[in-house]
């Protein structure tokens, strides 16, 4: 059968994989210039950088073996900070609040302890119940607003599934009373290419099993006829078709004459993001940490990483690398050239000891989906959406395609275990 896969992410080549292991003569149209969707790099000045911060802990097995035949692979420890006013804390914030001022760590201390007043009805009361209000409001809810921007009280919580720590009484006070670094994750070592070509090398595998057109983008989808339209005019007939796309853009590629399906479409809510990648002179990271958690809202930033610290060979010899991430709510842009943009980029050079000398150049980019986002309506509108799809035998997959969060791992998984929709 003829099939068509929308998209060259992780879960698209995945799926176009398992698609001509299973006999069918299979297409992959992509509008980027290289494979990895999301997960893909891109080179400026002899630099790599990634889109957003990338890493992988998968465990299984044939994930693992696809890393090891695309790319030579780092395996390290994951180390992490956070920034609270002018203060370096160890990650997660709850288990390092030792270099507080007194008072901050009993207000702290004295709120966790009057949690359980709290029923969980959406993601503030979560942490409220998990962390005490003190905690919350001055970490978890600043950094809700930074990274996911939405109100807490605006979310659900399934989405959560293992992503937060538990904390106990002892972890706090034990964090509370003592400067020691005391870093955890949810994952116990990172792994990442060691070619210098950023986190889409781990895709190389794919690169001459599958038939990819890069830089051409479905227009188009018919699907009673059964053909796409491709941004090069050309019309292409499928038995099979998965799409990857983001279902937010549905409407936009298909005619949709459902009134119920298109305000569901509408109502999907996700978050876009800047990233301003750095080339450097000077080393800016504290205590060789591999990225940064912001928590003043002072500046638009949730997250810093530095490449240089995944690989070193994502930098040219003797310089170095940063990011800054800058999140966004559905698409909107921001004046790069404002002053509260600016503020934000020359407060993080200062939080890392540098200031506009050490910067060799910077690059400025837009990503229109970053993750998605979990209102308390996304379930319904998912379903009706998906169900659309399925009606019209269209297999929707992926991040954005499922409207689901996951790990880039995870994304991959989902297309290697593609079932299709005839």
């Amino acid at each position: 059968m003829k099939a068509i896969v929308i998209g060259a992410g992780p879960t698209g080549l995945g799926a176009a994989y398992k698609l001509t292991k299973l006999g069918h003569e299979v297409k992959v149209f992509d509008n980027r210039e290289s494979l990895g969707g999301l997960c893909s790099s891109f080179k400026v000045n002899g630099f790599t950088f990634d889109r957003f911060v990338h890493v992988s802990f998968a465990k299984g097995q044939e994930v693992l073996e696809i890393y090891k035949q695309s790319c030579p692979i780092r395996t390290f420890k994951p180390t992490m900070f956070n920034r609270y006013k002018d203060e370096w804390l160890a990650h997660p914030a709850q288990y390092n609040l030792g270099k507080l001022p007194l008072f901050d760590k009993v207000k702290i201390i004295t709120s966790f302890l009057d949690r359980k007043k709290y029923e969980i009805t959406d993601y503030q009361t979560y942490l409220y119940r998990n962390y005490g209000k003190a905690f919350a409001d001055n970490f978890s809810i600043p950094y809700t607003y930074l990274y996911w921007q939405e109100a807490p009280k605006n979310m659900e919580v399934k989405w959560l599934n293992g992503r937060m720590y538990d904390l106990s009484f002892k972890q706090l006070l034990k964090g509370a009373m003592t400067k020691e670094d005391n870093i955890v994750y949810y994952a116990s070592e990172f792994n990442y290419p060691d070619d210098g070509d950023g986190f889409g090398s781990f895709y190389k595998f794919f690169e001459d099993k599958l038939d990819i057109k890069f830089q051409t983008s479905v227009t188009n989808i018919d699907p009673k006829a059964k053909v796409v339209t491709l941004s090069t005019g050309e019309k292409v007939d499928y038995d099979i078709l998965v799409s990857t796309a983001p279902l937010k853009e549905l409407p936009n590629i298909m005619v949709i004459n459902d009134d119920k399906v298109l305000q569901a479409v509408k109502a999907l809510n996700h978050t876009s993001g800047y990233i301003v990648s750095m080339g450097l002179k000077k080393d800016p990271s504290y205590k060789d940490s591999m990225y940064f958690y912001n928590y003043n809202q002072d500046i638009l930033s949730a997250r810093v990483y530095f490449p240089h610290k995944k690989s070193a060979k994502n930098c040219p010899e003797d310089n170095y690398a940063m990011q800054i991430e800058i999140y966004t709510k559905n698409g909107k842009t921001l004046d790069t050239a404002s002053a509260k943009f600016k503020h934000t980029i020359s407060e993080i050079l200062r939080y890392c000891n540098l200031t506009s000398s050490d910067v060799l150049f910077t690059d400025i980019r837009f990503e229109k989906y970053a993750n998605i986002l979990f209102d308390k309506d996304i379930y319904k509108n998912r379903e009706i959406v998906l169900d659309y799809l399925k009606e019209n035998h269209i297999t929707s997959l992926g991040r954005f395609g499922e409207w689901e969060y996951l790990w880039s791992f995870q994304s991959l998984e989902h297309g290697l275990a593609i079932e299709v929709s005839l």
